[in-house]
């Protein structure tokens, strides 16, 4: 979820095929940390939490999808 650009048509397609009173589940890397020495952040190192879209960053892990795909970088309440 947190790398799709399509943010509400993933939530729409789930909303028509979830069974009614089913349950539909995720996972994914929490988006507040900044990162540290042995985790870089969840949204672009010269930017902040709150600049939410897509980015790259070659300070990433250089085979990462950071680098080779970017990321669609939100908020939690979003």
């Amino acid at each position: 979820m947190m790398d799709i650009d399509d943010l509400h048509g993933v939530v729409r397609t789930v909303a028509t095929t979830v069974r009614p009173g089913g349950w539909f589940v995720i996972s994914m890397v929490h988006p507040c940390f900044p990162g540290n020495e042995t985790g870089l952040s969840s949204w672009p190192p010269e930017r902040s939490y709150f600049d939410e879209g897509w980015w790259t960053s070659t300070a990433h892990n250089p085979i990462g999808v950071r680098i080779r795909g970017g990321a669609s970088h939100r908020t939690l309440s979003t």
